[in-house]
């Protein structure tokens, strides 16, 4: 299940700019090649985090280099408690070495 506070702090966070109409694509790349959270190895509510906010550096939000895949399960929380430091407000640039969870078999 997803944290639906996390939802709306997202969308909070993302008022003011434009997604790239290829980031749908890219995405769906990225989850293709990386289905995993790399923070505790879920396979469900998967979001891919950008490791350099989109917020702070927009001409990042398609560089595969810039992504990572974190879960939003209840319970878990990678993507806010591994990808921004508990605060949606913060970003951790170190966060592709501090999760380490394998591919699940």
């Amino acid at each position: 299940m997803i944290n639906p506070i996390s939802k709306a702090a997202k969308w909070f966070a993302l008022r003011g700019h434009k997604r790239s109409k290829d980031w749908p694509n890219v995405r769906r790349a990225h989850l293709a090649r990386e289905g995993w959270c790399r923070g505790c190895g879920a396979v469900t509510a998967l979001e891919v985090h950008h490791i350099i906010p989109f917020s702070v550096e927009p001409w990042l939000e398609l560089d595969e280099n810039n992504l990572l895949t974190l879960c939003e399960n209840v319970g878990k929380q990678c993507h806010l408690r591994l990808g921004h430091q508990s605060n949606w407000k913060k970003f951790d640039p170190e966060v592709r070495l501090k999760a380490t969870a394998s591919k699940p078999l």
